[in-house]
């Protein structure tokens, strides 16, 4: 397929059904691919160019196109995310007329990187994966209209973070957020979750692989390496401690500075009878790294 004349492919996103959503520039184009054929179904032309789009099925999707599909085949998505460069924000357009269905803010100065449309334990939910590592979610009701509601925002590293949908070896869909600090994010219990990746060094890109040697497993990308393989139990608790070498007394957390600031105690004996000298001090830490701020 190639796009309207003069115009070059910025961005694209696809379903395993078959749909297809490309920008070149401010236009979007929806795209569906049936009996080795790409055939053009909607046009539309937006007010700024797309950073990012996604189009992955709901679990209510799947629900409504049940009884039409047999075992191979997968749902029309009837959403699509879209980010945006210019006003930090995230548009939900439907499918396949691309209307608008919502549109939500992001706050802050930076933009949406990556986007993904997704049901964690019977919940809709929006990601967006910011440039800065942070990443906001969004529960998400569907009908009559959709609406978004219960966003939180948690920082996941320092780099800019993309979404990939997988499954875990239990089943469970889970979303990978590659980043500096690669995470990977699961419902439990009908809560969010986080749980960090043991893997050396930063991730790229990441997506499902899976193949008769290579059955269920992620293939992750770096600058330098691509590596395959499976996550462990994700309901592992993954803890780290620092060593702060004095008595923690208060803490708090500064979500925009990203800054944790804490009060600690410490004794230090200065003479032969024992008599100990009491100190405290106010120690700043990066809320990512936990390195000192000086």
């Amino acid at each position: 397929y190639n796009p309207p004349s003069g115009s070059k492919i910025t961005v694209a996103g696809g379903s395993e059904n078959g749909q297809l959503l490309i920008a070149a520039g401010k236009v979007l184009i929806y795209l569906n691919v049936s009996n080795s054929k790409v055939n053009e179904t909607t046009t539309t032309t937006l007010q700024q160019e797309v950073s990012c789009i996604n189009l992955s099925p709901f679990d209510s999707d799947l629900t409504a196109d049940s009884d039409a599909m047999s075992d191979s085949q997968s749902a029309d998505s009837s959403l699509c995310a879209v980010g945006l460069w210019n006003d930090n924000s995230v548009m939900l357009l439907n499918l396949p007329d691309l209307t608008e269905a919502t549109q939500v803010k992001l706050g802050g100065d930076t933009q949406a990187r990556s986007v993904m449309l997704t049901t964690l334990e019977e919940k809709d939910m929006l990601l967006v994966g910011l440039g800065d590592g942070q990443l906001i979610t969004h529960e998400l009701t569907i009908k009559p209209t959709p609406t978004l509601g219960n966003r939180k925002k948690v920082s996941l590293g320092t780099q800019p973070i993309g979404l990939s949908l997988f499954r875990s070896s239990d089943g469970k869909r889970c979303v990978f957020a590659a980043s500096d600090r690669p995470t990977v994010i699961y419902s439990s219990s009908k809560k969010v979750s986080y749980a960090n990746v043991n893997f050396p060094g930063e991730v790229n890109h990441a997506c499902p692989f899976n193949c008769e040697l290579f059955q269920d497993c992620l293939s992750l990308a770096s600058e330098t390496t691509l590596t395959i393989g499976t996550i462990d139990d994700i309901k592992k608790l993954h803890v780290q401690t620092w060593k702060l070498g004095e008595g923690p007394r208060y803490i708090v957390h500064n979500a925009e500075a990203r800054v944790f600031g804490m009060t600690v105690e410490s004794n230090e004996t200065f003479n032969a009878e024992d008599e100990v000298d009491q100190s405290h001090t106010v120690v700043f830490l990066d809320d990512t790294t936990f390195e000192e701020i000086k």
